[in-house]
């Protein structure tokens, strides 16, 4: 790598924040002249925000709409966090902290609906 040249920066994993409120320091990238972090080169720690495709709690949502869930973060994914699990409401396409009455929440985490009649119900 030469002096001008452009380096790409590649965060990977990243998971959405519990609020789309992002501060304004959330990430700090340094450039050190050595693998020994003795000098600092360079350093940038304003207005670096992560691009993220999906509101919170979604994991993953439509490509032109990013309010509309399809599939929703477990606490699993999640871990280390006080997070819990989300379920996909299928209907309003969006995640919940629990399935409306009427529903249950399947092995994928998705809201399915009761048996006629049935106000709660579960998987098993």
């Amino acid at each position: 790598m030469g002096l001008g040249e452009p380096v790409m920066l590649q965060l990977s994993l990243l998971i959405n924040p519990a609020s789309s409120f992002i501060e304004e320091e959330s990430f700090v990238v340094k450039a050190y002249t050595s693998s020994t972090l003795t000098y600092l080169y360079d350093s940038l720690d304003e207005n670096i925000f992560p691009a993220r495709p999906c509101e919170s709690p979604c994991k993953e949502c439509e490509e032109d709409d990013n309010d509309v869930c399809t599939l929703c973060f477990t606490e699993e994914e999640l871990d280390g966090t006080d997070y819990k699990d989300y379920y996909l409401d299928e209907t309003e396409q969006t995640c919940l902290e629990a399935c409306d009455d009427g529903y249950y929440p399947n092995a994928l985490n998705t809201c399915k609906v009761c048996w006629e009649n049935c106000k709660t119900c579960s998987a098993y």
